[in-house]
């Protein structure tokens, strides 16, 4: 560890105290901000604590916040202070915070946290920089954090720029022919789900997509669960095929779709998700996709799924009588064409935002570590990522 840096407990550096009162306490009006699991979700008219303070949810995902101002907070929600800013600055408290977090979670991974407790901020280590070297540290991150919003804006206006694209393309062709998805496809059917349930899921076999799965123009790995071939035998008639189109037919995620990713087959499909198998001949997997989640028709299938009620879903039915706008093939692809330059250029923001944050979270540990002198400028930092 470099000369003047201490290590030391933090309890003998901070304050902790705790929220009061419960969620309950708290509505969507009030003067102060409320925050629950250091989350603002609230607005409260009572505020109990003033100043810069590091927030700590004292459960559930053990999310950490900075906040400079007036406010009150959930009673599960721990509120640290440093005892002297001269030695300790907030800020700082609030970087190394982050990090300690991330390690709880990695001990706590795959187990029920129940709640966080004092002793567990009291007792833990922190190595601590002379004042100077915490407000530089303090600064080259914040220096990265502009940078990552720079980049999630950017981000979010290539999003909007895409949808306000495809909405204005398939408004242009509204005046096409109306068909019906019956006379469109092949195919349309629920899955089912395997015998067993959830107990004969394995790590490798023929894979079981499931509504988490399925997102509007996005196929998403996580979560995705696997059968034996013999289960695979008995869906035989829910087997998904390179360009079927999939929608969720139940619950909170009802409407979300996407065309299969053909490298996670062979695949079924479980009675959550529908196949939407296009006759290509008449209508293309992606630009279906695209009708299908433009806020027009997306809202309809909300509204006849019954959006907001105990029960969500969609029935076959629904979906073969449902009609779009068909124009010729030619115009099809000449707006998956438009559409897929704005999902590149979305595809490339999110990398460069993903390697930000990895910039970040290996810069963040590098100079929490003692180990390692701050380069002279942050130019050298982005030069070395």
């Amino acid at each position: 560890m470099r000369d003047g840096w201490l290590e030391t407990n933090l309890g003998k550096y901070i304050h902790i105290n705790t929220g009061k009162l419960d969620v309950n306490a708290a509505s969507e009006f009030g003067e102060y901000p409320f925050f629950t699991c250091s989350r603002e979700t609230y607005r409260i008219d009572e505020a109990a604590f003033e100043g810069e303070s590091v927030l700590v949810a004292g459960n559930g995902d053990l999310n950490v916040k900075y906040f400079d101002g007036k406010f009150n907070a959930y009673q599960r929600t721990y509120v640290l202070n440093s005892v002297d800013r001269k030695i300790l600055d907030n800020r700082f408290l609030f970087l190394y915070m982050q990090t300690y977090i991330e390690y709880l979670r990695s001990e706590t991974r795959g187990t029920v946290i129940q709640y966080l407790k004092k002793g567990q901020f009291t007792d833990a280590k922190i190595k601590l920089p002379p004042l100077p070297e915490q407000k530089r540290i303090v600064d080259l991150i914040s220096s990265v954090d502009s940078y990552i919003e720079a980049l999630q804006q950017q981000l979010e206006n290539a999003k909007r720029s895409r949808n306000a694209l495809v909405e204005s393309q398939v408004l242009e062709v509204s005046n096409s022919s109306l068909s019906s998805l019956k006379n469109l496809s092949t195919k349309i059917g629920s899955g089912a789900t395997p015998r067993g349930g959830e107990e004969v899921y394995i790590e490798s076999g023929v894979n079981l997509i499931r509504s988490q799965n399925v997102h509007d123009s996005n196929f998403v790995m996580r979560g995705l669960v696997a059968i034996e071939d013999s289960a695979a035998k008995a869906l035989e008639n829910v087997t998904v095929e390179e360009g079927d189109v999939l929608i969720n037919i139940t619950g909170a995620s009802v409407t979300r779709c996407c065309v299969v990713d053909s490298t996670i087959l062979p695949a079924r499909v479980n009675q959550h998700v529908a196949i939407i198998r296009p006759d290509t001949a008449k209508i293309l997997p992606k630009y279906l996709v695209l009708v299908l989640t433009s806020n027009e028709i997306k809202g309809f299938l909300n509204d006849i799924a019954g959006t907001g009620s105990t029960r969500q879903a969609l029935t076959k039915t629904h979906l073969e009588d449902l009609e779009i706008p068909v124009p010729d093939i030619s115009k099809q692809a000449e707006i998956i064409e438009n559409s897929d330059a704005f999902d590149f250029a979305i595809l490339k923001s999110q990398l460069s935002l993903d390697e930000a944050r990895i910039l970040r979270a290996g810069l963040l540990k590098d100079l929490l570590s003692g180990e390692h002198e701050i380069p002279a400028n942050y130019d050298k930092v982005m030069g070395a990522a």
